[in-house]
């Protein structure tokens, strides 16, 4: 006995009996006009209010915009750079400067971040520093230098001068 029902199933020798079939059809027909007539609060009042995504998201990025330096130069991979960092040891401040070779760069906007390689007593150091931290005093460009990767992994692989030795490039 085919009730016509919406869910495409009709009578089916696999099922138990047609009672079953049945039993179980005015059950979902139940549940779903309890479901369409319950006092359960609408969603749709949500998505009109005042904090929508796009508003959420551009509070945040107006936050990010004021954490965000304005005076850090422009510099790239293979660049040799000075990184001016502030260390705090026993209540005193002091600058520590740390350079070498900018392997790579990571992300972008207030989370932007980057390496820089160095060869200290025979032994690879690199270190990863976030650029718009307060931690760093200031980023100075020694040398720019000629690249065609985006990250400068295969230094690592090399020995002596060849681990520092790039080829520079000119100024526009």
């Amino acid at each position: 006995m085919d009730l016509g029902n919406p869910f495409g199933w009709g009578a089916d020798p696999r099922r138990e009996s047609e009672k079953a079939q049945q039993k179980i059809f005015m059950k979902s027909v139940a549940f779903l006009n309890n479901l369409r007539n319950s006092s359960r609060p609408s969603r749709r009042p949500l998505r009109d209010t005042i904090f929508t995504h796009a508003n959420t998201m551009n509070v945040i990025d107006k936050i990010e915009r004021e954490q965000m330096k304005d005076d850090v130069p422009e510099f790239a991979q293979g660049d040799t750079v000075n990184v001016h960092s502030r260390v705090v040891e026993g209540g005193k401040e002091r600058i520590q400067v740390f350079k070498g070779i900018v392997i790579g760069r990571q992300g972008g906007g207030v989370n932007a971040a980057f390496t820089v390689r160095k060869i200290s007593n025979g032994e690879g150091v690199e270190r990863v520093f976030q650029v718009h931290s307060p931690k760093l005093a200031k980023i100075e460009v020694v040398r720019r230098g000629k690249v065609r990767r985006a990250k400068l992994n295969y230094l690592r692989d090399r020995v002596g001068k060849a681990a520092t030795n790039l080829k520079t490039r000119a100024d526009k």
